[in-house]
């Protein structure tokens, strides 16, 4: 049998958002957390200003750190620490021993609440699907787009603000703009086909699943 690392304490339907969700989470804090070390480090702001990014710097690495290891000690003593529960998660509907629906996060947050509650319904009865590699491939190239779509866009501040750094011929704030718009460009369509191979996909393997289960 395989092993649940949350000690079974979240919803089969809801496993893949929780892994996704927390893993981009940290991502993008490690992220941030890179690119103020870039900026200290490459950046020709003055001592304070340096001092400023390299705390910065460190405050999104322990926060991402907090984040991930945090949101998991929460999952797996579930429902040791409620209070706890509550920083890490706008809501109880994940955990499998919880029957509220009730929405804890911001109201602009709602939509995206309720799109996954409805993708988790329609998971539900499907603890035993296996799902081929190219699943969680395309799902994790999906997710790296996603990240890279705001690594690009520091890049490019970064970019232009030090432009005079460039050789040159490369000194062009147009032209620098312009190719990291054709990279973003570019970036979102993989994305968007990468998400559409993962909708493709898992519409595939249901209706298989199901098939092989009326037979």
């Amino acid at each position: 049998m395989k092993k649940d690392f949350f000690n079974g304490n979240i919803k089969p339907q809801y496993l893949s958002y929780m892994w996704t969700s927390i893993i981009t989470i940290t991502v993008v804090f490690f992220g941030c957390s890179g690119l103020f070390l870039f900026l200290y480090f490459k950046g020709n702001a003055d001592a304070n200003t340096r001092l400023f990014l390299l705390i910065l710097a460190v405050a999104s690495f322990l926060i991402g750190v907090g984040y991930l290891f945090g949101s998991l000690f929460v999952i797996r003593t579930h429902p040791k620490y409620k209070k706890f529960t509550k920083c890490f998660f706008n809501s109880d509907r994940y955990f499998a021993n919880s029957d509220s629906d009730e929405f804890r996060g911001h109201r602009r947050g709602k939509i995206a609440y309720d799109l996954v509650v409805q993708a988790a319904e329609q998971n539900e009865g499907l603890e035993n699907i296996k799902y081929p590699k190219e699943y969680r491939k395309n799902i994790i190239l999906t997710i790296i787009c996603l990240v890279l779509s705001f690594i690009y866009l520091a890049v490019a501040c970064i970019v232009v603000k030090n432009i005079d750094m460039l050789p040159p011929i490369l000194q062009n704030e147009h032209g620098i703009i312009t190719v990291f718009i054709i990279v973003e460009a570019v970036n979102f369509i993989l994305s968007f086909i990468f998400a559409f191979r993962v909708k493709k996909i898992r519409e595939i393997t249901i209706k298989e699943y199901r098939k092989k289960q009326y037979m």
